[in-house]
């Protein structure tokens, strides 16, 4: 056999060998026609591109014979008069705004131009023999009558004004409805009819077509069915009538996330799915947003909208996915809080800086970590953006000394952990807290540090003594975070899905200090959570901090696949943004999802920046314009974004008036 033909008889180089069929080959071809013929004598009805069972046809719908489903065909038609001066894609609003129990319903609209004779004949006699019949004629008692008529001679004279240079398009619009019972599908229509009824949609006419049900299913991408009369118009008003989509989210499983703001159709509500959603960027630009709790009612704009944002991500994970969050809490959110919660008010609480939380297989890496941690953390405590090497080096020396042969009298450490694994696993957390030191330990040993370092000279002297102070301010004025032992338990419950530590409530306003209570949580939560768990950070732009030290423990969540989720709160922070802490947070390329609010121009280079790509220009006029309420999502799985007039239904509890 060919693989082509030439039309002319003559050889060519490029034409094929003929091939023989195997006998495996004769044998399988010649039992798929056997299969084949069997299906054919079986075979009652027609087939159809939809299904390859075919379809039986019935006065009313069609049942198919693959799915067992059942179709029926409707001839929509707009009752005139009912919809005048409308805009463009003004037929979405005969999309149900409800989902219907009982069945799907299906919209095809068709459009094609009508022949040039038809064209004629309507324009030339017919739209002029309508018009001089109305002119002549006397007005009606009934004054509804009398606007009606108005109205019609009104387009007349438009589609007469319009007709010099636009061509006529005869169109119709076709309904289907699908169920798994012809039951089912007039269910469908009754409701469909009381949701047009519901939301005052006026106008719309559904004619069953009757013993044509197979002929239309033929024919709907071919042909249309309106006569020149019903559904006729010239190109630049038939154009109004189509169907354009919302640019926005609505997913079957999704939950109510306010209004697009750039739909054709009013009102039209975004649905959002949020689970699998395991990495987020939030960057609010300290626009508001509008929230409430467990429905619609009561919703009031609330600042710090970042964190409802994650708590909407949050909820679809635990909820869908069953795997923990792990909160912590940066700025003031009303002490709302998920369901299943276990709230921490890290302002009471304790998590013992010193203490290593680890394993034997892993503690001498373990140890390692903390004792940079400790030492970014104390440094962070000095206050000084630009750290001294000489007060880190001191620190260090002085820390490890201590820890080897001093802490809890005979020290807890030793210099070879593979050969002394025992004595290495003394520092490692027990759930006796109170027998491990505290950093408030550490002062006596800064008075030893002061006394060596000034043989060196006054300088160094003076050194050691700042260093010393630090420790005992700190553990003065944050007693509970740097004076105390661990407090927070060792277990949760299966019930504790939603794991809040929240340093709002840390009476400082440095930044410094909180970025350094925040990366001593941050190192316990990362040690806490669990492959498949979510760690979200409301707020991180309230805190100052080296986002190299943070880049560490990124790295160490993504090699236990937690999610992360981040929330920028504040508006041009030069210090902390996506930019700046691109190694933590990760560029925006490659999230999940990401959720953007009132940006300046400054913003919106570093967004644009990290994400690799230009927003569009009405994404960047809306976002520049700081709309309250109005926020840019974008959900890479499936490029799904848009503009949201934001209402926000959290599912959880605790007052909503919140931030200020």
């Amino acid at each position: 056999m060919k693989l082509f033909k030439r039309r002319n008889k003559e050889k060519n180089k490029y034409d094929l060998p003929k091939q023989r069929l195997t006998r495996q080959q004769k044998k399988k071809l010649k039992a798929q026609q056997r299969r084949a013929a069997k299906r054919k004598s079986r075979f009652k009805g027609a087939r159809g591109f939809l299904d390859e069972g075919g379809y039986v046809e019935y006065d009313g719908y069609l049942k198919v014979k693959g799915t067992g489903k059942y179709i029926s065909f409707y001839d929509a038609k707009v009752r005139y008069g009912t919809n005048n001066n409308e805009a463009i894609g003004w037929y979405n609003k005969f999309l149900p705004s409800a989902t219907l129990k009982d069945g799907d319903v299906w919209f095809a609209l068709r459009e094609k131009g009508m022949d040039k004779s038809t064209e004629n004949d309507v324009l030339g006699k017919r739209v002029h023999s309508r018009k001089a019949t109305m002119e002549g004629q006397k007005q009606s008692t009934d004054i509804r009558e009398n606007a009606k008529k108005q109205s019609e001679y009104k387009d007349i004279l438009l589609t007469e004004e319009l007709s010099k240079d636009d061509t006529v398009i005869d169109s119709d619009c076709i309904l289907a409805i699908t169920s798994n019972s012809p039951e089912g599908i007039l269910k469908t229509e009754k409701e469909l009819r009381q949701n047009y009824k519901d939301d005052g949609k006026r106008g719309l006419m559904l004619v069953r077509r009757t013993a044509q049900q197979m002929d239309t299913l033929k024919n709907i991408f071919h042909t249309t069915a309106a006569d020149v009369w019903h559904n006729s118009d010239v190109t630049k008003v038939a154009s109004t009538r189509l169907f354009l989509p919302s640019s926005g989210f609505a997913d079957e499983l999704g939950r109510f996330a306010g209004y697009d703001v750039h739909a054709y159709i009013d009102e039209s509500v975004s649905l959002i799915d949020f689970y699998g959603i395991r990495n987020a960027v939030i960057i609010t630009g300290g626009t508001q947003a509008q929230v409430s709790i467990g429905g619609r009612e009561g919703a009031v704009m609330i600042n710090n909208a970042g964190s409802a944002w994650a708590h909407m991500i949050a909820d679809s994970n635990y909820i869908s996915g069953g795997n923990r969050n792990h909160h912590i809490v940066l700025v003031p959110f009303g002490g709302y809080h998920e369901p299943d919660a276990r709230i921490f008010d890290m302002n009471k609480e304790t998590i013992n800086t010193l203490e290593v939380f680890g394993d034997k297989e892993t503690v001498e890496r373990d140890f390692n970590n903390n004792m940079d941690k400790i030492t970014e953390i104390v440094m962070m405590l000095l206050g000084d953006k630009n750290q001294d090497p000489v007060i880190r080096s001191m620190f260090q020396s002085q820390y490890l000394d201590w820890f080897l042969h001093r802490a809890r009298g005979t020290g807890m450490y030793t210099d070879h952990p593979t050969e002394e694994p025992t004595k290495a696993w003394q520092a490692l957390a027990t759930t006796n807290h109170k027998n491990y030191p505290r950093l408030k330990d550490l002062v006596d040993e800064m008075n030893t540090l002061e006394n060596f370092e000034a043989r060196k000279g006054e300088l160094n002297r003076q050194k050691a003594e700042q260093l010393k102070r630090t420790l005992q301010t700190s553990s003065r004025r944050y007693p509970q975070v740097f004076g105390s032992y661990t407090t927070i338990p060792d277990t949760l419950g299966f019930e504790d899905r939603n794991i809040y530590y929240d340093l709002s409530t840390i009476p400082t306003d440095d930044p410094m200090v909180k970025g350094a209570i925040f990366l001593n949580t941050l190192a316990y939560a990362t040690g806490r959570a669990m492959p498949g768990d979510e760690i979200i950070i409301h707020g991180i732009d309230s805190i100052t901090i080296n986002p190299d030290v943070l880049a560490r423990y990124r790295e160490k969540l993504n090699n236990m696949n937690v999610g992360v989720i981040t929330t920028f709160e504040k508006r041009n922070n030069t210090e902390m943004n996506i930019e700046t802490l691109n190694s933590f947070v990760e560029p925006l390329a490659s999230q999940d999802m990401v959720i953007l609010g009132g940006l300046t121009n400054t913003m919106i280079d570093q967004v644009q920046s990290s994400w690799g790509r230009e927003l569009s220009g009405i994404v960047v006029s809306d976002l520049q314009a700081r709309n309250e309420g109005q926020f840019y999502v974008y959900r890479k799985r499936d490029m799904t974004n848009a503009v949201i007039d934001t209402h926000l239904v959290l599912l959880g509890g605790g007052k909503i008036g919140l931030a200020k």
